[in-house]
């Protein structure tokens, strides 16, 4: 029996309708996943003739249908287990037979018209999405022959492939929102305990409570045994506690506090109607305080010192003029309250303590404490000595250093030596080749040549002259034709040994032994052009003494200690940004006699601090370094003052 269809036919409407799951899969980006696998499995149905299409997958054990048309359930077939000789990530399609839903019987292999087509894709180790198929007896004959068979499963498998973007693209987006809440919610954690000041910190618990829960207006209050006060809300205006609205809900704390952990209460409400006929001792202030605020729900909750025990210690209050569509969730309400309590506990400190015991002094004495407590403070700013140091930045180098550069415009030929190496004395390091100078070099050696052959043309000249008629006058032109031509020769000869100079400089050498150093040097400098003056490598010799290239500021030059003799000694402590926790110690042992402007600015003053790193294979060649210079003992006041004292002395009327 032949197929409904020709192959031919079938080929091309399998073509336009992968085009047309294609297209719908673009446009689905815009109109949700689900539309679009809803379609995909009812065009595979309609276009194969099936009884049923579902798409399923299996992620760590469990299945999920994701689309279904008609009404075919997710297939719980084993799962084939992937081809060793098959590609990774390919669709896989298995056929099997099923039992006749009509006779009840097992079809027999061949059987078309009970035919199972399964088509799986393993997206990771636990994840498969799959495409299982059923045909009854309507299939019967478009699935009879072979080719058919091959052009449906080749469709399956292709669709199976578009299908498998999107879920990837759903999951993907899935996960992204979910670490989007983490990471928003681990930021309004953190936001509740900034803050140095209990009004500080209150404020800013007050203004996440109000973000997550989309509050109108938060309120955070102290409670205690002598009566409750508040701090502050969510924004930055001060709190007036004379006001008719503040003293209402301090009393409406005041009330509640012995008999409710939290109070919830919304106006018009089932349970407002029920409150009314059963009065509790805060009903009065709650309505007192609601025909003052205007609020249309509000959320008081009590902080106690243990978690639900223990006695009540703050209060947060939130409230909505719009009631709010969904409330916050326990858990941010868990944080919120141990944020209060952190808060409540950084601000007990000393100061609190001694803040009752002195309230009770009398103001003479409190005058008389005051001024000896000044007088004292002065007494140890004027004589009590302390170390004045100066913070600059600089960087080490080793101290036998040498920098190369490019001694002409040129382009870099060769590269002897690798990063690292140990390099000696006059050895070769880059060869370097310019156009320039080779040009010069020939165009020198051509007129050297062309002048040398010209002097031997007179040279001949003369001598015939001379044996044809001795007493001829050219031959004193020709003498003088020979002398200028030899004077010539002479000046190209210096400019042509001038050359062969810039020439041999060209090669660029190591002036000391010790280590190459350039990071970048293959990168950098391989067939490269270089303009004269520009870097090429440093040159280092692996000593144990190094030193340490300092900025100061000219300014503070003045506080550096001269001996007797003129000069510095003093000491520096620095450590280097790549390692902070080492310090190390220099000596001063040279001063700039002038100074410098950088690229900011600033006049700067080098100073060169030597000094021996127990492991130089740390320190890295020009590494950043934070110093410490030591300039003597000054008075306390001073050294913690000197920007003060340093601007009264550019002040004229200093």
């Amino acid at each position: 029996m032949s197929s409904q269809l020709p192959s031919n036919r079938v080929w091309d409407q399998a073509e336009a309708l992968i085009v047309e799951i294609e297209q719908a899969s673009q446009r689905s980006m815009n109109h949700g996943e689900q539309s679009f696998y809803d379609l995909a499995t009812g065009r595979l149905a309609s276009f194969s003739q099936a009884s049923g299409v579902t798409l399923w997958c299996l992620d760590g054990g469990t299945i999920r249908s994701l689309a279904t048309n008609p009404g075919l359930s997710a297939s719980e077939t084993p799962l084939p287990t992937p081809s060793s000789t098959s590609p990774a990530n390919t669709p896989q399609e298995t056929w099997s037979s099923t039992a006749s839903a009509e006779t009840g019987c097992q079809s027999q292999p061949g059987n078309a018209s009970l035919a199972e087509l399964q088509v799986v894709l393993h997206l990771h180790t636990d994840v498969v999405l799959a495409l299982t198929a059923r045909w009854n007896r309507n299939g019967e004959k478009f699935l009879e022959g072979t080719t058919e068979r091959s052009i449906v499963a080749d469709l399956f498998k292709a669709t199976l492939e578009l299908l498998s973007v999107h879920y990837l693209r759903h999951q993907f987006s899935h996960f992204r929102y979910q670490s989007s809440q983490i990471v928003r919610r681990e930021q309004a954690i953190s936001s509740l305990y900034q803050g140095k000041t209990l009004t500080e910190s209150f404020q800013h618990i007050a203004a996440t409570v109000a973000i997550e829960g989309r509050a109108d207006r938060v309120l955070l209050a102290t409670v205690s045994s002598r009566g409750s006060r508040l701090i502050t809300s969510a924004s930055d205006t001060p709190i007036d506690r004379r006001s008719r609205q503040a003293v209402l809900l301090e009393s409406l704390l005041d009330a509640a506090k012995p008999f409710q952990d939290e109070i919830v209460f919304t106006v018009g409400s089932i349970d407002s109607i029920h409150r009314s006929n059963n009065p509790t001792p805060w009903g009065e202030q709650l309505d007192r305080y609601l025909g003052e605020s205007g609020s249309r729900k509000i959320q008081i909750e009590f902080v106690r010192t243990v978690p639900n025990h223990g006695e009540p210690i703050a209060a947060i209050i939130t409230e909505w003029f719009i009631l709010p569509e969904e409330p916050i969730d326990q858990s941010f309400r868990k944080s919120v309250h141990e944020a209060v309590r952190v808060a409540l506990a950084r601000n007990t400190s000393v100061w609190n303590s001694l803040k009752h015991p002195l309230s009770s002094v009398s103001s003479k004495r409190k005058a008389v404490f005051t001024a000896l407590a000044l007088f004292a403070l002065i007494f140890v700013l004027i004589a009590v000595p302390a170390q004045l140091t100066i913070p600059v930045e600089g960087r080490v180098v080793p101290e036998n250093h040498r920098r190369l550069f490019a001694s002409a415009d040129s382009v870099v030929t060769d590269i002897f030596i690798r990063t690292g190496e140990a390099v000696a004395k006059g050895q070769r390091l880059v060869q370097l080749r310019s156009v320039a100078i080779d040009l010069r070099e020939e165009q020198l050696r051509g007129e050297l040549s062309s002048a040398r052959t010209r002097l031997a043309s007179l040279g001949a000249s003369r001598n015939g002259s001379r044996q044809s008629d001795p007493g001829r006058s050219d031959e004193l032109s020709i003498s003088s034709d020979e002398e200028t031509l030899k004077t010539e020769l002479l000046g190209l000869e210096k400019q042509l040994a001038l050359v062969e100079e810039q020439k041999r400089q060209l090669m660029i050498v190591s002036p000391i032994d010790g280590i190459a150093d350039r990071w970048d040097l293959m990168q950098t400098l391989t067939m490269r052009p270089v303009v004269q003056g520009q870097y090429l490598l440093d040159v280092y010799a692996p000593t144990q003494t190094w030193v340490a290239e300092l900025e100061m500021p000219d300014q503070h030059v003045k506080y550096l200690p001269y001996g007797a003799n003129g000069v510095v000694q003093g000491d520096v402590r620095f450590r280097l940004q790549s390692h902070p926790d080492r310090e190390y110690r220099a000596v001063i042992r040279d001063v700039a006699q002038s100074a410098h402007v950088d690229h900011q600015g600033r006049s700067l003053v080098r100073l060169k601090c030597q000094f021996t790193p127990i492991d130089t294979g740390s320190i890295a060649i020009g590494a950043t370094v934070w110093a410490d210079v030591e300039c003597g003992y000054r008075p306390l006041g001073f050294v913690w003052f000197r920007g003060l004292f340093e601007w009264l002395e550019r002040q004229s009327w200093y």
